[in-house]
């Protein structure tokens, strides 16, 4: 999804909402329970809802090789990053700000609820910055899975 909005496709559209055809890609089950994918089809179209694409994140975002991100705009002005790995592995990565808003794709459980311990607030030298040091920006962990990162407050 990140990639084609980065492309400049106007549209992206699910195409197997039901049929358990090509590889078992949909989105709900035959009773019609919702699938996991789902509810992360949800966290990322919630999470770039009105998003323009801003820029490819390129080598000099990135302190290690092996990560792929895209920036966007939101309606608001502020910009959201989609960040992830390419290689299967975690990095971690350091964003020179006092704080950031970051949502994994597991924003909901099975049941539609929200999942408080996925979107988390961090702040520099405070619980959950991985570095524990203030006054440098805000550590993080980058998996092989997308996560959206801004600017908070």
């Amino acid at each position: 999804y990140a990639q084609g909005l980065s492309a400049g496709l106007d549209a992206i559209i699910w195409y197997n909402f039901t049929s358990p055809n090509f590889h078992n890609s949909n989105l709900l089950n035959p009773n019609p329970s919702k699938k996991p994918f789902y509810w992360t089809y949800k966290t990322m179209t919630q999470e770039l809802a009105g998003a323009r694409f801003n820029r490819t994140l390129g080598p000099g975002d990135f302190q290690q090789e092996g990560m792929e991100g895209y920036e966007f705009r939101l309606p608001s002005g502020k910009t959201k990053g989609v960040i992830w790995t390419t290689d299967g592995t975690t990095k971690t990565m350091l964003f020179p700000f006092s704080g950031l808003r970051v949502v994994d794709k597991n924003k909901y459980n099975s049941d539609g609820s929200l999942n408080a311990s996925a979107t988390r607030i961090i702040y520099d030298g405070k619980t959950g910055d991985l570095d524990g040091q203030g006054g440098n920006g805000v550590t993080i962990a980058i998996g092989p899975s997308p996560i959206y990162v801004e600017l908070y407050p």
